[in-house]
């Protein structure tokens, strides 16, 4: 009987454990998602306050209304567009790095330590060539 127990007892505890990886995993495939198409959508901007409104439209279409994930967000845009003007052999590139908090369903307590409990953040970043360029003709 003290062995059916402790069976469930660690059984209990691997099956909290694996619904704890799968979110995680679900939500950083979300945010990987959202991150690449931010970054895709602000590739399509030919200036750096396009791509911004660009970005961030694109992760309009990726909100969730879920206590365990926080709606992803842009925290890093960065682009380069050599102002109009790229080096022979290099491309502009826009970076977009979008970030997003997990909680996690069932926090474990294993010997006094709690895993679990807070807020985790995932960051992905993707760079993308820059689509519409404007740049300037008369410059050499």
């Amino acid at each position: 009987m003290i062995e059916v127990a402790f069976a469930a007892m660690v059984m209990a505890l691997m099956a909290a454990f694996a619904i704890d990886i799968g979110v995680a995993l679900l939500a950083y495939g979300h945010v990987d998602r959202s991150a690449r198409d931010a970054a895709r959508a602000a590739a399509q901007g030919a200036t750096l306050a396009e791509s911004k409104n660009l970005a961030n439209l694109a992760l309009r279409t990726s909100r969730v209304s879920s206590p365990l994930l926080q709606d992803p967000v842009v925290s890093v845009l960065s682009y380069n567009d050599f102002s109009g003007n790229p080096p022979e052999g290099v491309s502009p590139t826009v970076t977009v790095e979008v970030h997003s908090k997990i909680r996690v369903p069932a926090p474990i307590c294993i010997f006094g330590s709690n895993i679990g409990t807070d807020a985790y953040d995932i960051k992905r970043a993707y760079t993308f060539p820059i689509v519409r360029l404007s740049f300037d003709p008369a410059a050499p």
